[in-house]
Protein backbone atom coordinates (compact mmCIF):
# COMPACT_ATOMS: atom_id res chain seq x y z
CA UNK A 1 0.00 0.00 0.00
CA UNK A 2 1.53 3.15 -1.19
CA UNK A 3 1.28 5.84 1.78
CA UNK A 4 3.05 9.30 1.40
CA UNK A 5 5.48 10.63 -0.77
CA UNK A 6 7.13 13.83 -1.51
CA UNK A 7 9.79 15.04 -3.92
CA UNK A 8 12.20 18.21 -4.16
CA UNK A 9 14.27 18.10 -7.72
CA UNK A 10 17.78 19.49 -6.92
CA UNK A 11 19.41 21.18 -5.10
CA UNK A 12 16.62 20.51 -2.82
CA UNK A 13 15.92 16.48 -3.81
CA UNK A 14 14.20 14.25 -1.12
CA UNK A 15 11.68 11.61 -1.19
CA UNK A 16 9.57 9.81 1.51
CA UNK A 17 7.09 7.12 0.13
CA UNK A 18 5.32 4.29 2.13
CA UNK A 19 4.94 1.07 0.79
CA UNK A 20 5.34 -2.79 2.03
CA UNK A 21 8.34 -4.55 2.81
CA UNK A 22 11.47 -5.62 0.89
CA UNK A 23 14.98 -7.04 1.86
CA UNK A 24 18.60 -7.15 2.23
CA UNK A 25 22.19 -8.46 2.60
CA UNK A 26 25.44 -9.50 0.13
CA UNK A 27 28.01 -7.56 -1.02
CA UNK A 28 28.59 -4.55 -2.81
CA UNK A 29 28.26 -3.98 -6.41
CA UNK A 30 28.75 -1.87 -9.07
CA UNK A 31 29.20 -0.91 -12.36
CA UNK A 32 30.62 2.03 -14.02
CA UNK A 33 32.04 3.54 -17.59
CA UNK A 34 34.72 6.46 -17.97
CA UNK A 35 34.06 8.55 -14.90
CA UNK A 36 34.96 11.34 -17.05
CA UNK A 37 32.51 10.89 -19.61
CA UNK A 38 29.65 9.89 -16.87
CA UNK A 39 26.68 11.63 -16.91
CA UNK A 40 23.77 11.97 -13.83
CA UNK A 41 21.85 9.21 -13.48
CA UNK A 42 18.07 9.00 -12.54
CA UNK A 43 15.90 6.47 -11.51
CA UNK A 44 12.81 5.72 -13.72
CA UNK A 45 10.69 3.60 -12.07
CA UNK A 46 11.02 0.96 -9.05
CA UNK A 47 8.56 -1.68 -8.36
CA UNK A 48 8.83 -4.69 -6.27
CA UNK A 49 6.50 -8.07 -7.07
CA UNK A 50 6.11 -11.35 -4.91
CA UNK A 51 8.37 -14.32 -6.55
CA UNK A 52 6.72 -17.58 -4.97
CA UNK A 53 7.95 -16.60 -1.14
CA UNK A 54 10.70 -14.41 -2.74
CA UNK A 55 10.60 -10.68 -3.74
CA UNK A 56 11.90 -9.70 -7.00
CA UNK A 57 13.23 -5.68 -7.07
CA UNK A 58 13.35 -3.77 -10.08
CA UNK A 59 14.88 -0.52 -10.83
CA UNK A 60 15.15 0.81 -13.54
CA UNK A 61 17.54 4.00 -14.30
CA UNK A 62 18.55 5.82 -17.24
CA UNK A 63 22.15 7.24 -17.88
CA UNK A 64 25.31 5.27 -16.94
CA UNK A 65 24.98 3.73 -13.69
CA UNK A 66 27.62 3.04 -10.28
CA UNK A 67 26.10 1.66 -7.03
CA UNK A 68 26.68 -0.20 -4.31
CA UNK A 69 24.49 -2.11 -1.50
CA UNK A 70 24.80 -3.27 1.81
CA UNK A 71 22.19 -4.32 4.37
CA UNK A 72 21.55 -3.60 8.30
CA UNK A 73 19.86 -4.77 10.70
CA UNK A 74 17.65 -3.49 13.88
CA UNK A 75 15.51 -2.85 11.98
CA UNK A 76 16.38 -4.33 8.52
CA UNK A 77 17.01 -2.61 5.59
CA UNK A 78 18.70 -2.39 2.52
CA UNK A 79 20.67 0.25 1.67
CA UNK A 80 21.57 1.30 -2.15
CA UNK A 81 23.79 4.21 -2.44
CA UNK A 82 24.17 5.89 -6.02
CA UNK A 83 26.83 8.24 -7.75
CA UNK A 84 25.13 11.04 -9.08
CA UNK A 85 21.67 10.09 -9.34
CA UNK A 86 18.29 11.89 -9.14
CA UNK A 87 14.95 10.34 -8.84
CA UNK A 88 12.43 10.64 -11.38
CA UNK A 89 9.99 7.39 -10.95
CA UNK A 90 6.31 7.85 -11.08
CA UNK A 91 5.20 7.77 -7.37
CA UNK A 92 1.64 5.72 -8.45
CA UNK A 93 3.76 3.10 -10.84
CA UNK A 94 5.57 1.33 -7.31
CA UNK A 95 4.43 -1.70 -7.21
CA UNK A 96 3.50 -2.98 -2.98
CA UNK A 97 5.28 -5.89 -1.48
CA UNK A 98 4.40 -7.71 1.83
CA UNK A 99 8.46 -7.86 2.19
CA UNK A 100 8.51 -3.33 2.12
CA UNK A 101 7.33 -1.37 4.74
CA UNK A 102 9.00 2.10 3.62
CA UNK A 103 11.86 3.66 1.42
CA UNK A 104 13.04 7.14 1.09
CA UNK A 105 15.97 8.61 -1.23
CA UNK A 106 18.06 11.67 -1.39
CA UNK A 107 21.53 13.60 -1.15
CA UNK A 108 23.41 12.07 1.09
CA UNK A 109 26.81 13.28 1.03
CA UNK A 110 28.60 15.06 -2.12
CA UNK A 111 28.10 12.55 -5.21
CA UNK A 112 26.23 10.28 -3.52
CA UNK A 113 22.68 9.66 -3.30
CA UNK A 114 20.93 6.74 -0.88
CA UNK A 115 18.39 4.53 -1.18
CA UNK A 116 16.58 3.17 2.31
CA UNK A 117 14.30 0.16 2.04
CA UNK A 118 12.78 -0.51 5.36
CA UNK A 119 12.02 -4.42 5.31
CA UNK A 120 9.49 -6.49 7.00
CA UNK A 121 11.53 -8.92 7.85
CA UNK A 122 15.03 -10.77 7.46
CA UNK A 123 15.14 -11.18 3.91
CA UNK A 124 18.68 -11.42 2.07
CA UNK A 125 20.17 -10.59 -1.41
CA UNK A 126 20.38 -13.76 -2.80
CA UNK A 127 21.51 -11.92 -6.34
CA UNK A 128 22.10 -8.23 -7.83
CA UNK A 129 21.98 -8.21 -11.55
CA UNK A 130 22.27 -5.39 -13.60
CA UNK A 131 21.69 -5.36 -17.60
CA UNK A 132 21.54 -2.88 -20.31
CA UNK A 133 18.11 -1.64 -22.29
CA UNK A 134 18.28 0.91 -24.35
CA UNK A 135 20.08 3.64 -23.08
CA UNK A 136 19.29 2.54 -20.21
CA UNK A 137 20.48 0.50 -16.13
CA UNK A 138 17.77 -2.13 -14.76
CA UNK A 139 19.30 -3.54 -11.30
CA UNK A 140 17.15 -6.61 -10.23
CA UNK A 141 17.25 -7.76 -6.95
CA UNK A 142 16.47 -11.31 -5.75
CA UNK A 143 15.25 -11.33 -2.10
CA UNK A 144 14.64 -14.37 0.05
CA UNK A 145 12.95 -14.97 3.37
CA UNK A 146 16.00 -15.91 5.67
CA UNK A 147 16.15 -16.34 9.51
CA UNK A 148 16.57 -13.00 11.44
CA UNK A 149 19.70 -14.42 12.83
CA UNK A 150 21.15 -15.30 9.71
CA UNK A 151 20.19 -11.77 8.33
CA UNK A 152 21.57 -10.26 11.39
CA UNK A 153 25.01 -12.14 10.63
CA UNK A 154 25.42 -11.30 7.30
CA UNK A 155 24.20 -7.44 7.72
CA UNK A 156 26.55 -4.42 8.87
CA UNK A 157 28.53 -1.27 7.72
CA UNK A 158 30.43 -1.75 5.29
CA UNK A 159 33.94 0.56 4.88
CA UNK A 160 33.32 3.93 3.97
CA UNK A 161 29.80 3.74 4.09
CA UNK A 162 29.02 5.83 7.31
CA UNK A 163 29.00 9.38 7.24
CA UNK A 164 32.07 10.89 8.48
CA UNK A 165 32.18 14.09 10.20
CA UNK A 166 34.19 17.51 8.16
CA UNK A 167 37.27 18.44 8.88
CA UNK A 168 38.30 19.36 12.07
CA UNK A 169 38.27 23.28 11.83
CA UNK A 170 39.90 25.93 14.49
CA UNK A 171 37.13 27.31 17.02
CA UNK A 172 35.47 30.27 15.99
CA UNK A 173 35.66 31.86 19.12
CA UNK A 174 38.43 34.83 18.98
CA UNK A 175 38.00 35.05 22.96
CA UNK A 176 35.19 37.69 23.29
CA UNK A 177 32.08 35.94 20.63
CA UNK A 178 29.34 33.71 21.97
CA UNK A 179 29.04 31.08 19.16
CA UNK A 180 25.96 30.14 18.33
CA UNK A 181 25.10 26.40 16.68
CA UNK A 182 22.22 26.59 14.81
CA UNK A 183 21.12 23.10 13.37
CA UNK A 184 18.21 23.22 10.88
CA UNK A 185 16.89 19.57 11.59
CA UNK A 186 16.70 16.41 9.36
CA UNK A 187 18.21 17.04 5.18
CA UNK A 188 18.79 15.25 2.39
CA UNK A 189 17.25 11.70 2.02
CA UNK A 190 15.46 12.25 5.77
CA UNK A 191 12.57 14.71 4.85
CA UNK A 192 11.22 15.10 8.29
CA UNK A 193 7.67 16.02 8.63
CA UNK A 194 5.63 17.12 5.34
CA UNK A 195 1.97 18.61 4.57
CA UNK A 196 0.53 20.13 1.57
CA UNK A 197 3.75 19.82 -0.35
CA UNK A 198 6.18 21.67 2.39
CA UNK A 199 8.94 19.44 3.81
CA UNK A 200 9.98 19.86 7.44
CA UNK A 201 13.94 20.18 5.98
CA UNK A 202 13.56 22.68 3.87
CA UNK A 203 11.55 25.13 6.12
CA UNK A 204 14.13 24.87 8.98
CA UNK A 205 16.91 24.83 6.74
CA UNK A 206 15.40 28.43 5.37
CA UNK A 207 14.70 29.90 9.04
CA UNK A 208 17.70 28.48 10.41
CA UNK A 209 19.88 30.15 7.40
CA UNK A 210 18.25 33.90 8.15
CA UNK A 211 18.53 33.36 11.73
CA UNK A 212 22.42 32.89 11.40
CA UNK A 213 22.39 35.91 9.40
CA UNK A 214 20.64 37.80 12.24
CA UNK A 215 23.29 36.43 14.85
CA UNK A 216 26.19 36.96 12.84
CA UNK A 217 24.81 40.90 13.07
CA UNK A 218 24.53 41.18 16.41
CA UNK A 219 28.04 42.42 18.01
CA UNK A 220 29.57 39.60 20.14
CA UNK A 221 27.99 36.98 18.48
CA UNK A 222 28.58 34.41 15.43
CA UNK A 223 26.51 31.81 14.31
CA UNK A 224 28.17 28.06 13.03
CA UNK A 225 25.39 25.89 10.65
CA UNK A 226 25.07 22.63 11.38
CA UNK A 227 24.17 22.39 7.56
CA UNK A 228 23.93 24.84 4.82
CA UNK A 229 22.15 22.65 2.43
CA UNK A 230 20.02 20.13 1.81
CA UNK A 231 22.45 17.85 3.24
CA UNK A 232 22.16 14.59 5.50
CA UNK A 233 23.96 15.04 9.06
CA UNK A 234 23.11 12.36 11.45
CA UNK A 235 22.59 13.35 15.06
CA UNK A 236 25.73 12.82 16.56
CA UNK A 237 27.45 14.56 13.33
CA UNK A 238 25.09 17.94 14.76
CA UNK A 239 26.74 18.10 17.96
CA UNK A 240 30.76 17.22 16.68
CA UNK A 241 29.86 20.13 14.42
CA UNK A 242 28.96 22.38 17.23
CA UNK A 243 32.04 21.64 19.16
CA UNK A 244 34.56 21.45 16.81
CA UNK A 245 33.44 25.02 16.01
CA UNK A 246 33.62 25.76 19.77
CA UNK A 247 29.85 26.81 20.48
CA UNK A 248 28.62 28.27 23.71
CA UNK A 249 24.71 27.66 22.44
CA UNK A 250 23.18 25.08 20.79
CA UNK A 251 19.98 25.54 19.24
CA UNK A 252 17.85 22.62 16.83
CA UNK A 253 14.91 23.92 14.79
CA UNK A 254 12.05 21.58 13.92
CA UNK A 255 8.41 21.87 12.23
CA UNK A 256 6.51 19.08 13.49
CA UNK A 257 3.15 17.25 12.37
CA UNK A 258 0.09 16.12 14.50
CA UNK A 259 -2.52 14.08 12.73
CA UNK A 260 -4.61 14.04 15.81
CA UNK A 261 -6.08 17.42 17.81
CA UNK A 262 -4.85 20.51 16.48
CA UNK A 263 -2.15 22.84 17.19
CA UNK A 264 0.04 25.74 16.34
CA UNK A 265 2.42 28.27 17.15
CA UNK A 266 6.34 28.18 18.73
CA UNK A 267 7.56 25.91 21.32
CA UNK A 268 11.08 25.63 23.31
CA UNK A 269 12.35 22.31 24.80
CA UNK A 270 15.24 21.33 26.59
CA UNK A 271 16.43 17.89 27.83
CA UNK A 272 14.87 15.85 30.80
CA UNK A 273 14.61 12.38 31.45
CA UNK A 274 10.73 12.64 32.10
CA UNK A 275 9.13 13.99 29.06
CA UNK A 276 6.88 17.07 30.20
CA UNK A 277 4.08 15.16 28.59
CA UNK A 278 2.92 12.83 25.85
CA UNK A 279 3.04 15.00 22.93
CA UNK A 280 6.62 15.93 24.10
CA UNK A 281 7.69 11.64 24.56
CA UNK A 282 6.84 10.76 21.05
CA UNK A 283 7.60 13.89 19.32
CA UNK A 284 11.54 13.05 20.92
CA UNK A 285 11.62 9.30 19.82
CA UNK A 286 10.61 9.94 16.45
CA UNK A 287 13.35 12.50 16.10
CA UNK A 288 16.18 10.32 18.04
CA UNK A 289 15.28 7.47 15.93
CA UNK A 290 16.02 9.63 12.66
CA UNK A 291 19.88 7.99 12.18
CA UNK A 292 18.67 4.68 12.52
CA UNK A 293 15.59 5.00 10.00
CA UNK A 294 18.00 7.17 7.78
CA UNK A 295 20.58 4.53 7.45
CA UNK A 296 23.06 6.10 9.40
CA UNK A 297 22.77 5.02 12.75
CA UNK A 298 25.90 5.23 14.94
CA UNK A 299 26.14 2.03 16.80
CA UNK A 300 27.77 1.62 20.50
CA UNK A 301 26.41 5.10 21.43
CA UNK A 302 25.41 4.90 25.15
CA UNK A 303 21.73 6.01 25.84
CA UNK A 304 21.83 6.22 29.56
CA UNK A 305 19.88 10.00 29.89
CA UNK A 306 19.58 9.35 34.06
CA UNK A 307 23.44 9.22 34.14
CA UNK A 308 23.61 12.39 31.91
CA UNK A 309 21.61 14.04 33.54
CA UNK A 310 23.69 13.56 36.82
CA UNK A 311 26.91 15.16 34.51
CA UNK A 312 24.03 17.68 33.43
CA UNK A 313 23.19 18.79 37.11
CA UNK A 314 26.73 18.66 38.32
CA UNK A 315 27.81 21.28 35.47
CA UNK A 316 25.18 22.94 35.51
CA UNK A 317 24.38 22.89 32.19
CA UNK A 318 20.82 21.49 32.04
CA UNK A 319 19.98 24.84 34.90
CA UNK A 320 21.79 27.43 32.07
CA UNK A 321 20.18 25.75 29.28
CA UNK A 322 16.89 26.16 31.51
CA UNK A 323 17.41 30.08 31.67
CA UNK A 324 18.21 30.38 28.12
CA UNK A 325 14.61 28.74 27.05
CA UNK A 326 12.84 31.05 29.10
CA UNK A 327 14.69 34.31 28.71
CA UNK A 328 14.05 33.33 24.54
CA UNK A 329 10.47 32.24 25.40
CA UNK A 330 9.88 35.45 26.65
CA UNK A 331 11.32 37.48 24.20
CA UNK A 332 9.03 35.86 21.60
CA UNK A 333 6.20 37.59 23.57
CA UNK A 334 4.02 39.68 21.54
CA UNK A 335 6.17 39.16 17.96
CA UNK A 336 5.97 35.66 17.32
CA UNK A 337 2.88 33.68 18.27
CA UNK A 338 4.11 30.69 20.78
CA UNK A 339 2.00 27.20 21.51
CA UNK A 340 -1.46 28.16 23.48
CA UNK A 341 -0.97 25.49 25.87
CA UNK A 342 2.82 24.63 27.64
CA UNK A 343 5.09 26.67 25.00
CA UNK A 344 8.13 25.33 27.23
CA UNK A 345 8.46 21.38 27.16
CA UNK A 346 11.26 18.79 28.07
CA UNK A 347 12.12 15.27 26.57
CA UNK A 348 15.20 13.40 25.95
CA UNK A 349 16.11 14.63 22.39
CA UNK A 350 19.29 13.70 21.78
CA UNK A 351 20.45 16.67 19.81
CA UNK A 352 19.65 18.48 23.75
CA UNK A 353 22.64 16.26 25.18
CA UNK A 354 25.74 18.14 24.76
CA UNK A 355 27.36 17.68 28.71
CA UNK A 356 28.78 21.41 28.13
CA UNK A 357 26.83 23.50 26.13
CA UNK A 358 23.48 25.07 26.93
CA UNK A 359 21.07 23.71 24.32
CA UNK A 360 17.62 24.37 23.10
CA UNK A 361 14.84 22.25 20.47
CA UNK A 362 12.84 25.17 19.24
CA UNK A 363 9.45 24.02 17.77
CA UNK A 364 8.85 26.45 14.60
CA UNK A 365 5.54 25.17 14.44
CA UNK A 366 2.78 22.36 12.88
CA UNK A 367 3.13 21.77 9.18
CA UNK A 368 -0.05 20.34 10.20
CA UNK A 369 -1.67 23.37 10.98
CA UNK A 370 -2.71 25.56 7.55
CA UNK A 371 -1.87 29.14 9.94
CA UNK A 372 1.36 27.92 10.50
CA UNK A 373 2.29 26.66 6.79
CA UNK A 374 1.51 29.87 6.33
CA UNK A 375 3.73 31.49 9.03
CA UNK A 376 6.54 29.48 7.97
CA UNK A 377 6.94 30.40 4.38
CA UNK A 378 6.41 33.71 5.12
CA UNK A 379 9.89 35.71 5.29
CA UNK A 380 8.99 38.05 7.46
CA UNK A 381 8.34 35.18 9.65
CA UNK A 382 11.48 34.35 9.69
CA UNK A 383 13.09 37.18 10.45
CA UNK A 384 10.94 38.10 13.16
CA UNK A 385 12.09 34.72 14.97
CA UNK A 386 15.70 35.39 14.43
CA UNK A 387 15.58 38.96 16.37
CA UNK A 388 13.62 36.97 19.68
CA UNK A 389 16.51 34.82 19.06
CA UNK A 390 18.89 36.99 19.37
CA UNK A 391 17.54 38.95 21.79
CA UNK A 392 16.93 36.43 24.19
CA UNK A 393 20.60 35.52 23.57
CA UNK A 394 21.67 38.85 24.41
CA UNK A 395 19.47 38.83 27.44
CA UNK A 396 20.84 35.80 28.64
CA UNK A 397 24.66 36.96 28.30
CA UNK A 398 24.15 39.17 30.80
CA UNK A 399 23.00 37.15 33.22
CA UNK A 400 24.96 33.44 32.49
CA UNK A 401 26.91 31.98 34.39
CA UNK A 402 30.77 32.86 32.87
CA UNK A 403 31.70 29.66 32.80
CA UNK A 404 29.68 28.93 29.63
CA UNK A 405 30.41 32.52 28.11
CA UNK A 406 34.31 31.00 27.97
CA UNK A 407 36.04 30.25 24.79
CA UNK A 408 35.44 26.81 23.67
CA UNK A 409 38.56 24.59 22.15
Amino acid sequence: MIGALRAITPPVMAIFLTCFGLLLVGTPLAHADDPDSRESASVLEIAAEAWGDDVRLVIRVAGTLEYSYFTLAEPNRLVIDFSDTQWKAPFDNVITSAAIEDLRFGYFRPGQTRLVIDLSGPYAVTSARTREEDAESVLTFALKPVEQAFFTTISGWPDGARWEPPEVADPLNNGTDIIVAIDPGHGGFDPGANADGLLEKDVVLAVGLTIAERVDREPGFKAVLTRHDDSFVPLRGRLQIAHRAGANVFISLHADSITLGKADGVSIYTLSETASDQAARDFAERENRVDVLAGADLVGEADDVAHLLFDLSRRGTGIESDRLARLVLSSFDGTVKTLGTRPYRQAGFYVLKSLDIPSLLIELGFLSSEEDRERLTNPAFATAVAQAIVNGLVAWRKVADPAFLAPRN
